[in-house]
């Protein structure tokens, strides 16, 4: 969430993050992911599409 905040739009691609976020702290991508879909599902996070990519972002409050 930090990372995401501390972003210039508050918006990054997931593939960039989970890559930083696995060798940041030596766990897997599924681990990453996993925790990905627990910021989603509790509407800390959402993903969103601006053409051509898509991004996790935190929502508008």
């Amino acid at each position: 969430m930090e990372l995401i905040a501390s972003s210039s739009n508050q918006r990054l691609r997931p593939n960039e993050v989970k890559q930083l976020l696995a060798r940041e702290f030596d766990i897997s991508t599924a681990a990453v992911k996993a925790v990905f879909k627990q910021l989603v599902d509790g509407g800390d996070l959402v993903y969103s599409y601006r053409d051509p990519c898509s991004y996790l972002e935190i929502p508008c409050t």
